[in-house]
């Protein structure tokens, strides 16, 4: 990174959740609780609540740069 972009650039630990982003990816996960440990394991958070969606759970998370993702678990 050039050095007068990198100036501007700051990490938090915990990561701050960056909402402005262009885009939220989703991933389909066998188990939100385990994907959530995951998560934290490697640096991230969990962002939110859970909530019910049409045949699934679903909940924010962020990974160690604040970038937002979606986890969804199916209903059985």
């Amino acid at each position: 990174i050039p050095p007068h972009i990198a100036a501007d650039i700051t990490l938090a630990s915990p990561p701050e959740p960056r909402e402005e982003q262009a885009f939220k990816p989703y991933f389909t996960v066998a188990s939100l609780h385990e994907a959530e440990r995951t998560v934290q394991a490697c640096g991230g958070a969990v962002c939110g609540p859970v909530w019910p969606g049409p045949g699934f759970q679903a909940r924010n998370v962020c990974d160690p740069e604040g970038n937002i993702l979606h986890l969804r678990e199916l209903a059985p």
